[in-house]
């Protein structure tokens, strides 16, 4: 007498959660390395040349009022506020004189303003050891 055994060969509900995992770890993986991959080579400099932008923008129309080694203080005629733009760690903040900031720059080793006759002299070294300078018109 033969016995049959009716037991369907097949995947199993652990089976295919454990694939699902599988996949989705793989999955994230490579979104992590498509991310590092995305950034462009020259990322320190597109932020640079953002906050030169900003700065020079009519969008507050900032003038320069005073000037430290590590921070310049810039009046806006349209807010009619004064703003801090300074290093705090190795991240460079445009603050308000009250509440609130905005990080421009990271990864920031030095920041040095100059004052260049009625103009800002502007230097950032990076923590990567790439430099950028800029004369801000204010």
């Amino acid at each position: 007498m033969i016995i049959k055994n009716d037991q369907d060969h097949g995947f199993v509900l652990a089976e295919a959660i454990i694939s699902l995992i599988i996949i989705l770890f793989g999955c994230n993986i490579m979104l992590a390395s498509l991310k590092v991959v995305n950034k462009p080579s020259n990322y320190q400099q597109i932020s640079f040349y953002r906050l030169v932008s900003l700065l020079e923008s009519d969008k507050f129309n900032f003038k320069f009022k005073t000037a430290s080694k590590d921070a310049i203080i810039l009046s806006s005629s349209v807010t009619k506020k004064n703003y801090r733009l300074r290093k705090v760690n190795d991240v460079v903040f445009l603050a308000g004189h009250e509440n609130g900031y905005v990080p421009l720059l990271n990864n920031v080793k030095v920041i040095k303003f100059y004052e260049v006759q009625r103009d800002i002299r502007l230097n950032v070294e990076f923590n990567n050891g790439e430099e950028c300078h800029a004369q801000l018109d204010l």
